[in-house]
């Protein structure tokens, strides 16, 4: 049994028979070897976030900067003067309601 399993054959467990060799424990592209020169240039799990250091400008999707978006406002302007009129339409909502319920 020993002797099929280190020749590549089957091995024995309980009352069946498993093969060995189609096991594998890493692929072969995974494997590093000495002396590779593109070894280097393997890229590994990387252990932080991809998520951005910093904060980003509004944008009328809420889309976060990461892996598609770095964060830079590429815009022709539209999108400050959108966000703009937004907060000022709702302003004047706010005011215009203020002024409406002031006597009661």
């Amino acid at each position: 049994s020993s002797q099929a399993a280190a020749a590549g054959g089957n091995e024995r467990s309980g009352g069946g028979i498993r093969p060995t060799w189609g096991v594998a424990t890493a692929p072969a592209s995974e494997k590093l070897r000495w002396g590779d020169p593109m070894a280097n240039l393997v890229k590994t799990a990387s252990s932080g976030s991809s998520r951005s250091k910093f904060a980003a400008p509004p944008n009328r999707f809420n889309i976060a900067p990461g892996p598609r978006w770095d964060g830079r406002d590429r815009s022709n302007g539209f999108e400050n003067k959108l966000i703009n009129a937004e907060g000022s339409r709702r302003e004047k909502e706010q005011i215009s309601y203020e002024w409406s319920v002031e006597n009661m």
